[in-house]
């Protein structure tokens, strides 16, 4: 979202520095402050008055105090100076002067949630700027449009549309918009999860000067794509540069994203290393998210090597910082880990009630992928206590999240665990139902060890009932 807010000042300040590099009167500078001012009945007046001074140069000047207003987060007044500038230029005749201002006004409508305004003006100015023969403006324009569609969730039109807008910059030879542009369509196809994808865009960024920030962005592509050692090096490569700039967040992010790579290749001596640098940083920031976080993957190290005291301890020293945090932030996640411990220490009680503290943490937030892990968990804690009509209504409530999110694995294992139920309550007939489900997930998946496991299953519920 920040990224997105830098891009639209972006987009109307262009005309602010255009304006700066006029030449313009003292008296048109006044008369266009007095007339932002003025209530509409003594506007009105003052235009009516003065008919001479409605020329190209008070529409500058009056787009230039609309953008003061506009990155000022003055939407209200900034839609109301640009659309004087917009009636002016209409009754001059002046059609770059109509297309900048609905360049801005769409702009203003997308800050205030009003997206089919914004879509109207974003495509009424590149109309205009096209029939000006201005195709970087109209590029400009049709960037907004996809802003615009991402900010709808129309993800599909969106990325079509910047590819669109990127072609155009391309043919202009405009290298910032060209980033801008990369950038934002490397972000929705990483959204989108299209990792492969947005690591290539991210990397073509890359091409045109070397910066900290896109390496991570390169390395994080890389890492949602399991292929720790090559995020390794470009979240290296990030480092040294975050480092050479004294970028102490970005020095940070570095620091865990690569810890985060090797606690997955197991190598937990590294990983509890960089989260220990990690987190001294963020002590020194008084960073309490970051600390919370941090101590959080130091407890996943602990925990991983069998250390439940240790990683116990990291996680209580969370999750007490994270109960002084707004919205208790990282609270829900810890919780959930403090359960996995006590189920592995064979407490499942004490886990289900950490796991429901957790999921209901989850729910307050809207996290759905929260809350359907959570769910498993209880799933799994209230099998493992033969609690098995609890483990079914819980395993039930996470499947149907993982349908909705078109989760199919984790659907997938799902099921596996609602097989294992049904087989413990001797319904062989519906277990091997459910296995059979998994089975096919798995197959379509390519899922190599899970189709073996759920074989397995199948073959063993098969037995059983026969015996039975």
């Amino acid at each position: 979202m920040q990224r997105r807010i830098l891009v639209l000042l972006s987009l109307v300040l262009v005309c602010c520095t255009s304006f700066g590099q006029q030449n313009i009167s003292r008296e048109i500078a006044d008369f266009a402050f007095e007339l932002t001012i003025s209530p509409a009945d003594k506007r009105a007046e003052l235009l009516a008055a003065h008919p001479e001074r409605l020329t190209v140069p008070l529409r500058r000047e009056l787009i230039g105090l609309g953008n003061v207003r506009f990155t000022s987060s003055e939407y209200a007044k900034a839609l109301d100076i640009y659309q004087l500038a917009e009636k002016i230029s209409e009754q001059i005749g002046d059609k770059e002067g109509v297309a900048t201002a609905r360049l801005n006004l769409g702009s203003v409508y997308f800050f205030q949630g009003k997206y089919e305004l914004a879509l109207d003006h974003y495509r009424k100015g590149e109309t205009l700027f096209l029939s000006l023969n201005n195709r970087f403006e109209a590029a400009r324009c049709h960037y907004g449009i996809a802003l615009t569609y991402q900010a709808q969730q129309k993800h599909a039109g969106a990325l079509k549309t910047f590819e669109e807008a990127l072609k155009e910059f391309q043919a202009v030879d405009d290298e910032n918009e060209i980033l801008n542009t990369l950038a934002s369509i490397g972000s929705l196809q990483y959204q989108l999860g299209n990792y492969e994808a947005a690591g290539k865009t991210f990397l073509a960024v890359a091409g045109f000067g070397e910066n900290g920030e896109i390496f991570s962005r390169v390395a994080e592509a890389f890492y949602m794509q399991h292929d720790y050692a090559q995020a390794l090096v470009y979240y290296q490569r990030a480092l040294d540069l975050f480092t050479a700039h004294n970028s102490l967040a970005g020095t940070i992010g570095a620091l865990s994203g690569a810890g985060n790579c090797y606690f997955y290749q197991r190598n937990y001596d590294r990983a509890l290393e960089l989260y220990n640098r990690s987190l001294v940083l963020e002590q020194e920031e008084n960073d309490p998210t970051g600390i919370a976080t941090r101590l959080q993957n130091i407890g996943h190290v602990h925990r991983a090597r069998g250390d439940y005291a240790s990683a116990l301890d990291a996680y209580f020293k969370s999750l007490s910082i994270a109960d002084q945090l707004p919205g208790k932030a990282t609270a829900a996640t810890t919780l959930g880990s403090i359960g996995l411990i006590r189920a592995m220490q064979g407490d499942n009680a004490q886990a289900v009630d950490y796991f429901g503290r957790s999921l209901k943490a989850f729910e307050v937030s809207g996290d759905e992928v929260g809350m359907s892990r959570m769910l498993s968990y209880i799933g799994n804690a209230r099998y493992a206590q033969s609690q098995y009509d609890l483990a079914l209504e819980a395993y039930e409530k996470a499947r149907q999240l993982h349908e909705k999110r078109s989760d199919y694995l984790n659907r997938a294992h799902v099921l596996l665990g609602t097989g294992s139920v049904y087989r413990s309550q001797r319904k062989y007939s519906l277990g091997i139902q459910s296995f059979q489900d998994a089975l096919a997930v798995y197959t379509s998946l390519g899922r190599g060890r899970c189709i073996e496991s759920s074989c397995r299953d199948i073959s063993r519920t098969g037995r059983q009932c026969a015996s039975a």
